[in-house]
């Protein structure tokens, strides 16, 4: 089944923030779950690399001071599930990620108007997303404004959320199925997330191991086959000017000690220790 995920967490200080920021803008030499080759595809298409910045700017509008303990901002993950962006040909995966992404981007702005001050596009993971914040910012009739994440962000409201999410991205990706809710339970946290993906990660690794070992004695039997058809016209060539009784005597010894080293040849076991120390 390919669904929706949303998921959200709160952020009550800048040093929070600028954490967030770093992982999210790649800031460090090293992510975590991370590809640094891939790190060039992602794509900022709301604020800038300065979540900080962001933040501090979209606050400096507000008309009431905010609460010590106050919740500055609500850091989300939005994507599908990752069949979505793998299956098809490439040129079919490819429209399938920019159709997410344009409607992600959509989604937020009409969502959250001014109070989303940052969004990236994550291409470098095991599965496309987008990393967004939002500034909880409620403002009355009279355009006086304040920081206000209990209404904003409460069980309704994240519930509401996930709903409207999902109808949004259907119109788009009609194969989807509604997100499966819990009323009792909370929301998973980034944290959460993260651990899934190297979950995911993890199973997908375990599968192409799994997959090279199955698939690797009856490709050693077709090489070896292969080989052994051909070995007479390669020996041919290679004693075509001696004598054919020379020749023959040769040849026999020869086939001997190839059809010993055969067997031990192709090495299947040491190219698959190397493919794990690649890894």
């Amino acid at each position: 089944m390919t669904t929706t995920i949303l998921r959200f967490e709160k952020h009550k200080n800048f040093v929070n923030i600028r954490q967030a920021g770093a992982h999210q803008h790649r800031h460090h030499k090293e992510t975590n779950n991370a590809d640094n080759l891939r790190t060039h595809l992602n794509r900022t298409f709301i604020g800038s690399s300065n979540l900080g910045l962001d933040v501090k700017t979209r606050l400096d509008t507000l008309t009431k001071q905010p609460r010590k303990n106050s919740v500055l901002a609500m850091d989300g993950i939005l994507t599908l599930s990752p069949e979505v962006f793998i299956d098809g040909t490439k040129e079919e995966q490819y429209r399938a990620l920019r159709t997410f992404a344009l409607a992600s981007k959509a989604w937020l702005v009409n969502t959250f108007g001014d109070n989303v001050v940052n969004a990236v596009l994550h291409r470098d993971e095991s599965s496309p997303h987008v990393h967004f914040t939002v500034v909880p910012i409620q403002e009355n009739d009279l355009g006086q404004s304040k920081l206000n994440a209990r209404d904003l962000f409460n069980k309704k409201t994240l519930h509401y959320f996930q709903r409207n999410f999902f109808d949004y991205m259907h119109k788009y990706f009609p194969s989807l199925q509604p997100p499966k809710h819990n009323e009792k339970a909370t929301h998973t946290t980034l944290k959460e997330f993260y651990t899934g993906i190297k979950e995911l990660e993890l199973n997908m690794e375990n599968y192409f191991y799994s997959e090279f070992k199955q698939q690797r004695k009856d490709l050693q039997e077709e090489l070896s086959g292969s080989i052994r058809k051909n070995i007479d016209k390669w020996l041919e060539e290679m004693f075509f000017d001696i004598g054919e009784s020379e020749k023959e005597t040769w040849i026999e010894e020869i086939k001997e000690e190839l059809e010993r080293k055969l067997k031990s040849s192709i090495d299947f076991n040491s190219l698959y220790k190397n493919i794990k120390l690649r890894k």
